[in-house]
């Protein structure tokens, strides 16, 4: 989904919001225009927030959030982390 927030922002966000859910989190990965967060959950499922760049090329204030939980996605879970992500920005 597009925030309206440069990416470093949203990541120190990110954090706080997998945090604050009681995720494990367990690395990040930088690259020069994205942001990977890895977590895990009870029951040992993987949890990952990327968030990087627009896929839309006219839309240059937007930052993008992708958010994985497990391997086929958990839609309830992600949105409580995207709407934590939203609250705090």
């Amino acid at each position: 989904a597009p925030i309206d927030a440069p990416v470093d922002q949203i990541f120190i966000e990110a954090i706080g919001a997998v945090d604050s859910l009681g995720y494990f989190r367990t690395g990040e990965l930088h690259k020069e225009s994205s942001v990977t967060i890895y977590a895990r959950k009870v029951g040992d499922q993987k949890v990952t927030v990327r968030i990087g760049p627009p896929t839309d090329e006219e839309a240059t204030t937007q930052s993008e959030v992708r958010i994985r939980i497990g391997n086929l996605g958990n839609l309830v879970e992600s949105q409580a982390i995207y709407d934590r992500i939203i609250e705090t920005l």
